[in-house]
């Protein structure tokens, strides 16, 4: 992820969620996952190419892509290695050492 941050012009909100503290990205804020999604429905108006989520349990992130579709958000890509019915973009459901091939073949392309 990191990578794939440091290689486009992404702002990044990261929560404070158990074990972020750990992971070496750098945030342009903090927040809860809810005043994430929060602030991007009520910034509709302001147009995002992409919405990315990473790193987010399985069972939240479905409920949270399904709120964000109810707000007519163009696209939503999950990067979970399992698939998300609620996203645009998301993997097939794959393994671990399949799921770490494709992220860095993701972000070698951009």
């Amino acid at each position: 992820m990191k990578e794939m941050i440091e290689n486009t012009d992404a702002t990044v909100y990261k929560t404070e969620a158990t074990g972020t503290k750990n992971v070496d990205v750098e945030a342009d804020a903090r927040y809860g996952l809810m005043e994430i999604v929060d602030r991007l429905c009520n910034e509709l108006g302001t147009s995002y190419k992409y919405i990315i989520l990473a790193g987010i349990p399985y069972h939240i992130e479905s409920r949270v892509l399904a709120g964000l579709r109810s707000y007519s958000v163009e696209t939503v890509v999950t990067f979970n290695w399992r698939h998300q019915q609620y996203a645009d973009i998301s993997f097939n459901n794959l393994n671990q050492k399949q799921w770490k091939k494709s992220l860095k073949t993701i972000a070698k392309q951009l």
